[in-house]
């Protein structure tokens, strides 16, 4: 009965076309990829228009024993979702994203497309406060390669003590999840008018918890995957109305994208119908914060690369990073993260800095997998070149019966490198991190 309740919403809420957007409900979701510029020597033109790496594919390929997806150079992300690198182009024209926060990241998909924007200075704040999201979280920020990030596990109210501290803030609120009824039918069971009626009171909550801690003149970006008005635009008329002082960014949307524009009396949103685009559904408003925006000027007091990395890669293109000893591990950051660790520490729970490159082990340091998910060539250490098969078998931590000698090899196929293997007394021992093992059996 809860889903005829939708079925009756929709046909208030688009009365001209309800029929199309109930019967595309029923039809094959779309699948689509972003590529990682950083990792593809060359990217063809996106066939997504509102995101630059982008692609539909015409079938679902198992992408769980595909090589290349465990290297981050592509995710696996709604082509919806992406409209969020075309916000950020326009953001940036406003303000600075020296610091950025996504406050209900997991699994990162969004978090990705932040770090593609950054410059070598500038860092993301990606939150997740339920703990086995975190970690998925942790995993696919660090298969990306960009070190411009901090992790935290902290509820939204935490960020309170940060006031004005934020250039940028995504806000991709936890909600009923309409937009998800064509991919995932059991979404439908699980919707009802109560559940939608506490996101809109959560999304509420959230929202008043986190504004304090934006800049003036800041830009927060708020999305849902639903189309419910009580948690799009008519939420975000109440908290206008209940005096947060904000103005929404108009964004210059051509008309062949289809995409919906919502204007209500003081807030305009852009909505995604899957009778009418390529991908689910998703709302998003850019709302700039009233006050003069300042950018803040960064004096960098750290600039220390560890002597261990120069021996596998060239420190040139490291510029504006550091490296970092946080839970007997090597991270590498951007500086002027580091510098702010003291500020962030104080009020949130971090569970990860830049990109872990290093373990110690008594005096000495052990590679770890994100040293090779730099997106740099690593140098100085003995590559073997496993076939497909022996791949997936590493990636599984599989037996594998290999003639090496002791010391450490990189993993290799086609050309791309996947992860370390250590020999110690002819002893071998896979060192691909075991949360993220393939769990599945490849079918012949």
């Amino acid at each position: 009965m809860s889903f005829d309740h939708f079925k009756s919403r929709i046909q208030t809420q688009f009365p001209h076309d309800w029929e199309l957007f109930l019967a595309s409900l029923e039809n094959e979701p779309h699948t689509s990829i972003r590529y990682n510029p950083r990792k593809m020597e060359s990217i063809s033109p996106s066939d997504i228009p509102w995101a630059r790496f982008g692609h539909y594919l015409s079938e679902r390929p198992s992408f769980t024993f595909d090589p290349a997806f465990h290297i981050g150079k592509y995710y696996v992300q709604e082509s919806s979702s992406m409209f969020i690198d075309f916000v950020l182009d326009r953001v940036k024209k406003e303000i600075s994203l020296d610091k950025v926060l996504d406050l209900c990241a997991a699994p990162g998909g969004k978090s990705t497309i932040i770090l593609d924007h950054l410059e070598d200075n500038q860092f993301l704040v990606a939150n997740e406060m339920i703990p086995q999201r975190n970690s998925v979280l942790r995993e696919n920020l660090t298969k990306w390669g960009y070190p411009n990030f901090l992790v935290t596990e902290n509820k939204p109210a935490d960020f309170k003590a940060l006031a004005h501290y934020f250039d940028c803030i995504l806000l991709d609120a936890p909600c009923s999840g309409e937009g998800l009824f064509r991919k995932d039918k059991n979404a439908r069971n699980e919707w009802s008018l109560g559940v939608a009626n506490m996101c809109s009171e959560r999304q509420c909550d959230i929202f008043k918890s986190v504004w304090s801690s934006l800049k003036e003149g800041g830009i927060l970006i708020y999305s849902t995957c639903t189309y419910n008005p009580d948690e799009n635009e008519k939420l975000l008329e109440k908290l206008f109305a209940d005096d947060f002082e904000f103005e929404t960014i108009p964004l210059d949307i051509p008309g062949e994208w289809n995409i919906d524009v919502v204007k209500s009396q003081n807030t305009i949103g852009y909505r995604f119908l899957p009778h009418k685009v390529k991908g689910e559904g998703f709302f998003c408003s850019v709302l700039r914060k009233k006050g003069s925006y300042k950018q803040q000027e960064t004096k960098l007091s750290r600039d220390h690369i560890n002597p261990w990395l120069g021996q596998y890669m060239s420190l040139d293109q490291l510029a504006n990073y550091s490296t970092y000893k946080f839970k007997n591990s090597l991270f590498l950051s951007p500086s002027l993260l580091l510098d702010e660790l003291t500020i962030l520490s104080r009020s949130l729970y971090i569970k990860q800095i830049g990109i872990e490159i290093a373990q110690y082990k008594g005096m000495e340091l052990e590679p770890q997998q994100g040293l090779i998910l730099l997106a740099h060539e690593v140098l100085g250490f003995d590559k073997i070149e496993l076939s497909l098969d022996e791949t997936i078998a590493f990636l599984s931590h599989s037996e594998l019966t290999l003639n090496l000698e002791n010391g450490y090899h990189l993993v290799m196929h086609n050309r791309l490198a996947l992860g370390w293997i250590k020999v110690e007394k002819s002893k071998l021992m896979n060192l691909y991190p075991q949360g993220w093992k393939i769990r599945t059996k490849k079918l012949n």
